[in-house]
């Protein structure tokens, strides 16, 4: 954590939880595709509870905990073409030096998988194409 998770995100889930439910995600399988050391599960949540976040009016989970993040992700991995995976930036950078891994090349699903589970669609460039899979029942 930094002082930009703080101000970028940390300060206004504050806000947040005093004006609608909220529910915050510790993405423990997020910080695994990185080569740097992620940062601990329990010094993410005393950051977060440091911050002001209240268990009382919002919810905390480890992504971890909940099965149903790989499990969509799997199904994402299997439906999604290898040509819009070869499109995405965080695997195009790290090709070009060798340190690209499966994790890191299969990441936009993972991503994909937790924002369909939770309804909270932003715009980004796979979750596009995603939608335009329609026969699959998974975005409805």
């Amino acid at each position: 954590m930094h002082i930009g998770n703080y101000f970028g995100a940390l300060s206004q889930w504050t806000q947040l939880q005093s004006t609608s439910k909220s529910i915050y995600m510790i993405a423990d399988y997020h910080s695994i595709t990185s080569e740097k050391k992620p940062d601990n599960v329990f010094n993410t949540l005393a950051y977060m509870l440091a911050s002001g976040i209240n268990p009382k009016h919002s919810v905390i989970f480890q992504q971890s905990h909940n099965s149903d993040h790989t499990e969509l992700q799997w199904i994402l991995s299997c439906l999604t073409p290898l040509s819009w995976l070869n499109r995405m930036t965080q695997f195009k950078t790290k090709k070009l030096d060798n340190t690209a891994s499966a994790g890191l090349y299969l990441y936009p699903t993972l991503m994909a998988s937790d924002i369909i589970l939770y309804k909270c669609f932003y715009n980004i460039e796979l979750l596009k194409c995603l939608q335009g899979m329609t026969k699959f029942s998974i975005l409805n």
